[in-house]
């Protein structure tokens, strides 16, 4: 299946896309991956729900933009803040900046 990957690339997983997510989750930095959290935690306190681009926009403007690493980590932190608890799917989608849909969260537990 993934023939043409380089020797370096070790799959650990029998899940090709969880490790990736794995890898991406490793090369992030952990301040970055708090500081989103702490983020998307207060958007959802004010706000019903939310997609994960409000939440980006609202880091960006607080901290400047994220790094390619560590945007790509950003649904590894919304799976583990899923399995966590933190936060639910509503099963609804909404547009996001570029058109495309976009899955809505909710704070499980409100602070």
């Amino acid at each position: 299946m993934f023939t043409n990957l380089p020797a370096s690339v070790v799959v650990t997983s029998s899940h090709p896309r969880e490790a990736e997510i794995q890898r991406a989750m490793e090369r992030a930095s952990e301040l970055v991956l708090e500081r989103y959290e702490a983020v998307l935690r207060s958007l959802g306190s004010v706000l019903v729900d939310f997609i994960a681009g409000d939440v980006t926009e609202r880091y960006e403007a607080k901290y400047g933009p994220l790094a390619a690493h560590d945007k790509k980590a950003l649904g590894g932190l919304f799976q583990r803040l899923m399995r966590s608890g933190v936060i639910e799917k509503t099963g609804e989608y909404r547009a996001r900046n570029q058109g495309n849909a976009a899955a809505v969260y909710r704070l499980k537990v409100r602070i």
